[in-house]
C-alpha cells in the first residue's frame, strides 16, 4: 500500500498554524492578556508565599497575606505615578514660554535649525491672522490661565478614571487568577503534566522543571536588578534637582526589561523635560549622570547577574520584545522575555518544535565539527582557524582532532562522492587543514612532553585511500610526541610500493589509518599485505569517523590493535613505543 504523501504540504501547515496562532493572540488578547500576567505575578509571588508556609501559615492565609501587601504597594505606587504624571502636565503647560526659549538658544549658532525655528515661527504667524487670532487682553490673561488649569486638571482625573473603568474588570480577572493559581500551583502543574506530558511524562516533567527555574531566576535577578537601578537612577536625578524622579525611576526600571536598549530609552523623557523646564547646569549633570549609570549597570552588573539567567540569545530578546509589544502593547514588553524563555525550552522538549531552541536558544546553531567544515567551504579561512583556536582554549588537541577535524574530513569525503564538491573545492579545503593544523595552537607547547636527548622513535603512516588519511596521520604523530620520527606516506603509492617502503625504513611501528565512508577495505588489505611482509611488525589500525567499532576485520588481517579514535591510538602507541617513560636522569 502507497503511503499518504504528505510531506509537502508541512511547511503549509506550519505557516498557516503559525499565522492562525499569532490571529488569535490578538484577537483574543483581552483573556491572553491576564492570563500571561496572572502566570508572571505567581512565578514572582510563589517563593514569599513558601516562605510563609515554611513559618508555619497555612497556604491560603500566605497567599492572601502575600497578595494583599503585592497589590496594596502596587496600587500605592500607580497613585502616586497617576499624580506626578498630572503635576508633570502642568509644568508642561505653565513652562511654555521656558519650553520655547530653550529651543531657541539651542537653534542659535546653527543654521539649519535656526532656520526651522523661524520657519516655525512664520508659519505659526501666518495661522493666528488668518484665523483672525486676537492678542489677549493682560488684565485677563491670569484669570484665564487659572481656569485653563483647572480645566486641565479636571480633564486629567476623567481620563485617570476612565481609564481604570474600562480596565477594572481585567485587573480584577488577573487578581482572581494569580490567588487561584498561588493557592492550587500543584494541582494545576499535575493537571497540565496529565495533559501534555501523556505518553511523554519525564521529557514534560524535565521541561516543566527546567522552565520554572529559569524563568524564576530570570524573573527574581532581572526584577532585583531593575528595582536597584531605578532606585540608584531616581536618587541620583533628585539629588541632582530633577523633577518627579519618583516617576522617572519608574520607567526607567520598567524599560529595562528591553535588552540592551531599554536602558537608553528610559533614559530620555528626564533628559527632555530637564532640557525643557530645568537650567543648563541640571541638563549636564543629569546627562553624565544616567550614562555613567547605564554604562555601569549593562557593562559590569548586569552581565555578572542576569546574562546566563535565560539561556536565550541576545537577538531572539530584542526581536522577542518588538514582536510581543507590537502584539500585546507595553505589557507584551514586560512579558516579552519570560515567554521567550518559555518557547526556547518547549523547543528543547518537546518533538516537532526544536526550531524554537534552534531560534531562540543562546547555544551556536551549528555544532563546531559543523561551523569548522561550513567556513571551510565557504574558504573564510579566518573565521575557521578562530573556530579551532576557541574550541582548542577549552579542549584538548586530542578533542579538538576527534570531535572537529576528523569529523570535517569525513563530511568532505561524504561531500565529494555525492559530487556536491569539485575537485578544486576539495584541494582547496585539505590545502586549508594542513596550513591550519601547523598552526602552534594546536599542539601547544604545554601539551608536549619535556625534550630529552633519547633518539627519535620511527614510525610509518600508512594512508588507506587519500591525502584525508595522510592530515589524519600528521594528527596522530603531532598529538603523540616529539620523540616520534614520522614519516606519512604518499596516498597515490600502490600497496606494494607501501609495504616496500616499510621495509626499507624498518620502523618500530606502523600506522594505518581510514576514513569513513570507504577506505576500510583498503585499511585491510594494507594490513594484510603487510603483515604477509614481515610477521613480527607492529600495525596500530585507526578506522576514524565511522560507526563500526568492531575491528574484528582489521584483526584477522593482520592489525595488532584497532582503534576508533585518534586519542584511543595515542593511548595505544605510547606504550608500545615506551614513549611514556621518563628519560634517564643524567
Amino acid at each position: 500500500m502507497t503511503p499518504a504523501r504528505t510531506a509537502p504540504y508541512q511547511p503549509l501547515v506550519v505557516a498557516a498554524t503559525l499565522v492562525l496562532t499569532v490571529a488569535g493572540l490578538y484577537w483574543a488578547r483581552a483573556i491572553f492578556i491576564p492570563l500571561a500576567l496572572s502566570i508572571l505575578l505567581s512565578f514572582i509571588l510563589t517563593p514569599a508565599v513558601k516562605a510563609l508556609q515554611n513559618r508555619g501559615l497555612k497556604r491560603v492565609g500566605a497567599v492572601i497575606l502575600v497578595s494583599l501587601v503585592t497589590f496594596s504597594i502596587v496600587v500605592g505606587l500607580l497613585a502616586a505615578l497617576t499624580w506626578q504624571l498630572h503635576d508633570l502636565a502642568s509644568d508642561i503647560v505653565a513652562n511654555k514660554e521656558n519650553i520655547v526659549k530653550k529651543v531657541r538658544e539651542a537653534g542659535e549658532g546653527s543654521g539649519v535649525i535656526g532656520e526651522l525655528f523661524r520657519l516655525a515661527e512664520d508659519v505659526q504667524a501666518d495661522l493666528r491672522r488668518g484665523k483672525g487670532a486676537v492678542k489677549p487682553d493682560p488684565d485677563t490673561a491670569v484669570p484665564v490661565k487659572v481656569e485653563a488649569e483647572k480645566t486641565s486638571s479636571l480633564a486629567f482625573v476623567s481620563f485617570v478614571a476612565d481609564t481604570v473603568y474600562n480596565h477594572i474588570g481585567a485587573i480584577g480577572l488577573v487578581i482572581a487568577l494569580t490567588v487561584s493559581m498561588l493557592i492550587t500551583r500543584e494541582d494545576l502543574r499535575n493537571r497540565l503534566i496529565g495533559l501534555i506530558g501523556h505518553g511523554h511524562v519525564t521529557s514534560t516533567t524535565r521541561a516543566f522543571d527546567e522552565a520554572t527555574s529559569r524563568i524564576g531566576r530570570y524573573l527574581l535577578l532581572q526584577m532585583l536588578l531593575n528595582a536597584a537601578y531605578g532606585i540608584a537612577f531616581g536618587m541620583g536625578l533628585y539629588l541632582i534637582g530633577v523633577p518627579y524622579a519618583l516617576l522617572w525611576a519608574f520607567f526607567a526600571a520598567v524599560l529595562r526589561f528591553i535588552p540592551y536598549i531599554g536602558t537608553w530609552l528610559g533614559a530620555l523623557p528626564p533628559l527632555i523635560v530637564t532640557l525643557a523646564i530645568g537650567t543648563w547646569l541640571e541638563v549636564g549633570l543629569a546627562a553624565t549622570f544616567v550614562f555613567l549609570l547605564g554604562i555601569a549597570t549593562n557593562n559590569i552588573v548586569e552581565p555578572l547577574l542576569v546574562s546566563r539567567s535565560t539561556e536565550v540569545s541576545p537577538f531572539a530578546l530584542v526581536a522577542a520584545a518588538a514582536f510581543w509589544t507590537w502584539l500585546w502593547g507595553p505589557i507584551g514588553l514586560i512579558l516579552a522575555t519570560p515567554m521567550t524563555v518559555c518557547l526556547s525550552v518547549l523547543g528543547r522538549y518537546v518533538p516537532g518544535l526544536q526550531f524554537l531552541d534552534t531560534l531562540l536558544g543562546s547555544h551556536s546553531a551549528l555544532q563546531p565539527e559543523l561551523a569548522f567544515y561550513q567556513r571551510l567551504l565557504a574558504r573564510d579561512l579566518g573565521e575557521a582557524e578562530d573556530l579551532l583556536e576557541r574550541f582548542r582554549a577549552e579542549h584538548s588537541p586530542e578533542q579538538l582532532a576527534d570531535e572537529v577535524v576528523i569529523p570535517a574530513l569525513v563530511r568532505l569525503r561524504a561531500d565529494q562522492e555525492r559530487e556536491e564538491l569539485t575537485q578544486e573545492d576539495v584541494d582547496f579545503i585539505v590545502r586549508a587543514l594542513r596550513d591550519l593544523l601547523n598552526e602552534p595552537f594546536v599542539f601547544a607547547e604545554e601539551d608536549k612532553e619535556p625534550s630529552d636527548e633519547r633518539p627519535a622513535v620511527s614510525v610509518v603512516g600508512c594512508p588507506a585511500h587519500d591525502e584525508r588519511e595522510e592530515l589524519a596521520l600528521g594528527m596522530l604523530f603531532g598529538l603523540v610526541g616529539e620523540r616520534v620520527e614520522g614519516n606519512v606516506l604518499s596516498s597515490k603509492l600502490t600497496a606494494a610500493e607501501i609495504v616496500e617502503r616499510v621495509a626499507e625504513t624498518e620502523p618500530a611501528l606502523v600506522c594505518v589509518v581510514s576514513l569513513a565512508p570507504r577506505g576500510r577495505a583498503q585499511a585491510r588489505y594494507l594490513c594484510k599485505r603487510l603483515r604477509g611482509r614481515d610477521p613480527k611488525l607492529t600495525i596500530v589500525a585507526g578506522c576514524l569517523g565511522g560507526d563500526e567499532p568492531n575491528g574484528a576485520d582489521l584483526a584477522s588481517a593482520g592489525a595488532s590493535k584497532v582503534e576508533g579514535s585518534l586519542a584511543d591510538m595515542v593511548r595505544q602507541v605510547k606504550p608500545l613505543l615506551a614513549l611514556d617513560q621518563p628519560a634517564t636522569p643524567r
